[in-house]
């Protein structure tokens, strides 16, 4: 039996399978790479509906993808917000019967909310220990190889689990970019790096595909994070 909380990966309907794939190559990669004791185990559910998820025409609280996708809707035109299912995630009824990572993958775009300025929109966004949410929807409409745009969706996926596993604390100081976007990020040569634009994601995948993901103060600081009880 796996001494760690499981990740449960679910997906919006309609996310092309290409991406499906590259989300959960992504999973598994930093999973096995990590290598930690008996391993994290990853549940894909699919596109998730428990029976009964649907009555009277409405959505019932909790028991499909399609009730933590609706938490997002109506601030933004067009886009999700993901703070409100991130929020969601983290109250929901289902961490007391099993705790567990939460792992959502859409195919529409995603907002960050909160009043935040100068940010049309973001690849992916994590509560740290509990919950990520990654959009493959920016990466669908780039002019490149279709190969290219789901490694892309694997590297945002694989930098996103960092996060839920607990990369990069505050208490780290040597490089480190405390004012990133999102919180602090790694300035390494690493998969943690922070970026906000598309390009930035081809530069990071570039990288991991020719080196090693993630730097050795982001590989060794996981796994103490996770088997030292921080995250899991």
């Amino acid at each position: 039996m796996s001494h760690f909380k499981p990740i449960y990966v679910v997906f919006q309907e309609g996310v092309p399978n290409v991406y499906v794939q590259a989300a959960m190559r992504g999973m598994t990669s930093v999973v096995n790479l990590l290598g930690v004791r008996s391993g994290i185990p990853v549940h894909n559910f699919g596109v998730w509906r428990e029976p009964g998820w649907r009555q009277m025409g409405s959505l019932v609280s909790e028991m499909s993808v399609d009730w933590y996708i609706q938490q997002g809707r109506g601030q933004r035109r067009n886009q999700i917000v993901i703070e409100p299912i991130l929020q969601a995630f983290a109250q929901e009824v289902w961490q007391q019967h099993q705790p567990h990572y939460d792992v959502l993958v859409l195919h529409e775009d995603l907002h960050p909310g909160g009043g935040v300025k100068g940010v049309n929109f973001i690849l992916g966004c994590t509560f740290r220990g509990l919950a990520s949410v990654v959009s493959c929807h920016q990466f669908a409409r780039m002019e490149v190889d279709e190969s290219v745009r789901a490694a892309c969706m694997e590297t945002t996926v694989m930098h996103e689990i960092g996060h839920l596993f607990g990369l990069c604390p505050k208490t780290w100081v040597d490089a480190m970019d405390q004012e990133a976007f999102g919180g602090p990020h790694c300035t390494n040569r690493c998969i943690m790096r922070q970026r906000v634009a598309v390009d930035g994601w081809l530069e990071l995948t570039r990288d991991r595909l020719e080196h090693p993901p993630f730097c050795q103060r982001c590989y060794v600081g996981v796994q103490q994070l996770l088997l030292e009880g921080e995250v899991s």
